[in-house]
């Protein structure tokens, strides 16, 4: 590279091969712009499909949620119905609905979803300790309550599943005939 000095003026005269070069480089400006917007493009791609799977997983946690409510909902308000367990007869009805169904649970509040439960006797024990009877003079029925609350798609679902126990007065004698547990 020559320097050369004129009027006060400092110019710079390049070599024949380096403007040859400098000339071979006028596409990369292009070059580096198609890049950069490959580079932005593959980044906006990738945030739709992170918030696409983020809408996924908050929808199915909804769904979820609402067959949770619904389940907890029909367990408090369904099954523990009195007449419900007052019309299962220890070996002759031993579950309400009979056969293998389940009953769908009316609910007062109207909740969205499909709720259904089904009661289910297991046995007859004596009365457990402590809870203030007699155990020679109190019928302890178990029942197995089960509750399938679904939500607002078929997917998701919450099965809930306790034991209620049903404490009836009867003699000794007739106590002794129907302990199965």
């Amino acid at each position: 590279m020559n320097i050369s000095a004129r009027d006060g003026e400092i110019r710079r005269q390049d070599a024949p091969e380096e403007s040859a070069l400098l000339r071979s480089e006028k596409g990369m400006v292009l070059i580096v712009t198609m890049v950069m917007l490959v580079m932005l493009t593959m980044l906006g791609v990738y945030a739709l499909s992170t918030s696409t799977t983020e809408l996924h997983i908050a929808g199915n946690y909804r769904n979820e949620q609402i067959a949770f409510y619904n389940c907890n909902e029909a367990e408090a308000y369904g099954p523990n119905n009195q007449s419900i367990l007052t019309g299962i007869v220890p070996n002759v009805v031993n579950s309400f609905p009979s056969g293998t169904t389940f009953q769908p649970v009316v609910m007062p509040s109207g909740a969205t979803g499909q709720t259904q439960y089904r009661v289910e006797y297991i046995c007859t024990s004596q009365a457990p300790p402590g809870l203030g009877y007699t155990s020679s003079d109190t019928a302890a029925y178990h029942f197995l309550v089960t509750i399938v609350g679904k939500g607002a798609n078929a997917s998701s679902e919450c099965v809930v599943e306790h034991e209620v126990i049903r404490l009836l007065p009867m003699d000794a004698n007739q106590l002794l005939s129907l302990l199965d547990c």
